[in-house]
């Protein structure tokens, strides 16, 4: 068996034409001699030159492997020119002219060039707002765009990072069934019991449909269960934690599945390791529950309680604690088997 060479693996195809220098040069200036691996990388970086300076060129040649430009004022008060195959071949220095007008835009900074400029931010952050974009181009460039050239800016950098729209659709499937080959209890159907059980009622008789229908659905959420069915546990319960999916529906489809499978991946491994830590610790309950529990303890040190109907052992409590309409709330309190209750119905909406 022969040893792989990972090094002779990964080197250039053609390493005689890789970009062993930068660009430009500590003073700001082409030299001749630069080598770039790209025609791409010469556009660019002869676009960001001639934007950083005020000036503009006009492309008189441009071939795969060539590049030739000079300055729009090139005969009368600047000799500006450049010519590129393979590496700048000629070059007679910086400008000498001086823009006649004065503008907030420059034509060679388009949508293209800021979209590499932006790169970063936009995969930081993929709901970054547009004033955000122009912000930074004008503290990069010192030019301050329009809103649409931002947001075109925006969509292209998108799409560079996270793919183009139908791209993503079309890959969606793919990724779905290596997800799935990969580890099939990844699949899963959602069955709406209610639904289910609601149709078979139906089909009994038309009796069943309207004392169903006569039952609010908030009721139902409400008391079903003891009343525990309440906020996130009677919906999605990804609906409650969309500080993890922050930026995530300006994705392409197929990016923003990836990003909802991932971050939530790693949230409820977090969240795992902590309920472990917890546990171990002794702790019943989650850090949100026990200062909830802790906050009603104390509030409960304020309430006073006065007998009601002592056959049915019942107690009046007041509570000092403001409500929604800002007036004292006043509960009933009820004993049933040997443990007081409030009869408000208050405690399943507590959220725990």
């Amino acid at each position: 068996m022969h040893a792989l060479n990972l090094d002779a693996m990964h080197a250039p195809e053609f390493s005689e034409y890789v970009n062993t220098a930068p660009a430009v040069v500590a003073a700001g200036e082409f030299v001749v001699g630069i080598e770039f691996n790209s025609r791409e990388a010469v556009i660019a970086s002869v676009k960001e030159y001639t934007i950083r300076r005020g000036v503009d060129y006009r492309v008189y040649e441009s071939e795969p492997t060539t590049f030739y430009a000079k300055c729009v004022q090139y005969g009368t008060s600047c000799h500006w020119l450049i010519r590129y195959c393979w590496a700048i071949r000629r070059y007679n220095g910086s400008h000498t002219c001086t823009r006649s007008t004065i503008s907030q835009d420059h034509a060679k900074l388009d949508s293209d060039t800021i979209a590499e400029a932006i790169k970063p931010l936009v995969e930081a952050d993929p709901s970054i707002k547009v004033k955000f974009v122009i912000a930074e181009v004008q503290l990069k460039f010192n030019y301050t765009i329009s809103y649409r050239k931002a947001w075109l800016a925006k969509q292209k950098a998108v799409e560079k990072i996270f793919g183009g729209w139908e791209s993503s659709y079309e890959a969606l499937p793919t990724w779905f069934e290596a997800m799935v080959a990969k580890e099939p209890s990844a699949a899963d159907e959602t069955m709406r019991e209610f639904d289910m059980r609601y149709q078979r009622l139906c089909e009994r008789g038309e009796a069943y449909k309207q004392w169903l229908d006569r039952i609010p659905r908030q009721q139902y959420a409400l008391a079903y269960d003891g009343g525990h069915c309440w906020g996130h546990m009677k919906t999605n319960l990804v609906e409650c934690i969309n500080g993890a999916l922050k930026g995530a529906c300006n994705l392409p489809v197929t990016a923003f599945v990836k990003a909802t499978f991932y971050r939530l991946n790693a949230l409820f491994t977090r969240k795992r390791s902590e309920v472990e830590a917890r546990i171990s610790a002794g702790q019943l309950f989650s850090e949100y529950a026990t200062q909830k529990i802790m906050s009603n303890q104390r509030s409960a040190g304020i309430h006073r309680q006065r007998p009601y109907c002592r056959i049915r052992i019942q107690a009046h409590t007041r509570s000092n604690a403001r409500g929604p309409s800002m007036s004292l709330q006043s509960y009933l309190d009820a004993r049933h088997n040997d443990r007081y209750m409030c009869l408000c119905q208050a405690e399943p909406q507590l959220n725990l």
